[in-house]
């Protein structure tokens, strides 16, 4: 096996084989199919056979959206643990119960040996030490192809001389002469090849954060969130590059992009946009002044006016009917 194999084996812990088992370990979803499918190819193109039923993977610190494992279009099997070399193994990683198990039943057989049952079909175990969860379908992912080196036994020809025979009138030899030529066998030799496998990064100006790519912003989003690469989206009541500055006045919301639609002097809400009127002013825009016999904040207060005089609907200021006059002070 190790002979089969040399053209594809890779050191160790990412290529693991005990008698007819072998593991592959990855980081990605993506390099598993591919590792699994030149193993797969080596393998049968002489003669063996990989079972599809005995191959299983398991995830390590698996994350949502994580995928699914395929070998030529068929489904592998997912497991959360398996047993192999005689402990079993789990997604979790824990394996402190199978570890006091196995040194309990050690200790229980004493000088016994336990016998081994060898499958006679290849089985292949996949280990995903961290499964890359970046979806290559989300826009902030990009992929790119990376070149990598793998050590392989090629075959070659090579030459060497070739004794034969021919008929010949030399006598003293019984008619037989010894001649060269030059013929060719296939021998082989370690080569290296190039590989290439695809690689999913986040694109430029983001950053993978769990199992997402999020954009990166250079200034802190003071007020805000980061929403694209060097761009905040601000609260409400803030501007600026980094949401730091409060909105100037006559301007509200997201970014201070609003302007304010209030009236007689009226100040509006820098989040809201709500309108603080003046006093002597009500309405939605502070359009409207105080209603008859009403002055001040937020019309609010009654006029003290006598003798049917009426009163100023900011200051409360009494103005007298003909035939009258006097002040009432205005009462807060």
């Amino acid at each position: 096996m190790d002979q089969l194999s040399e053209e594809i084996r890779q050191e160790s812990p990412w290529t693991m084989m005990f008698a007819d088992d072998i593991v592959i370990c990855s980081e990605s979803r993506e390099q598993v199919e591919e590792d699994l499918e030149r193993w797969r190819f080596a393998l049968e193109r002489r003669g063996m056979k990989v079972s599809r039923s005995k191959t299983e993977y398991m995830c390590v610190n698996e994350r949502e959206g994580s995928g699914t494992v395929r070998l030529q279009g068929e489904e592998v099997k997912k497991v959360q643990k398996f047993k192999y070399l005689g402990s079993t193994v789990q997604s979790n990683g824990e394996c402190g119960k199978e570890v006091k198990k196995r040194v309990q039943a050690g200790v229980a057989m004493g000088p016994r040996q336990a016998s081994f049952l060898v499958q006679p079909v290849l089985a292949v175990f996949v280990l995903i030490i961290s499964v890359c969860c970046l979806n290559p379908d989300d826009p902030n992912v990009c992929s790119h192809w990376e070149s990598y080196a793998v050590t392989v036994q090629e075959s070659y020809a090579h030459p060497f001389d070739q004794i034969y025979y021919t008929r010949c009138t030399d006598i003293l030899n019984w008619f037989k002469c010894t001649r060269h030529r030059i013929s060719y066998k296939t021998a082989y030799r370690r080569g290296v090849r190039t590989m290439y496998r695809r690689r999913s990064q986040c694109c430029p100006g983001y950053f993978e954060s769990g199992d997402l790519c999020v954009p990166l912003c250079t200034e802190e989003c003071a007020h805000g969130r980061c929403v694209s690469p060097d761009t905040c989206q601000c609260e409400p009541g803030w501007g600026g590059l980094d949401c730091s500055s409060g909105c100037e006045s006559g301007y509200w919301g997201p970014h201070c992009s609003n302007r304010c639609q209030c009236q007689n002097g009226a100040l509006c809400n820098p989040i809201t946009g709500a309108c603080v009127c003046t006093d002597g002013y009500q309405g939605w825009r502070c359009e409207d002044p105080c209603e008859p016999g009403y002055y001040g904040k937020g019309c609010q207060l009654q006029c003290q006016c006598l003798n049917g005089a009426t009163c100023h609907h900011e200051t409360g200021e009494c103005i007298c009917a003909p035939g009258y006059m006097g002040a009432v002070s205005p009462i807060y």
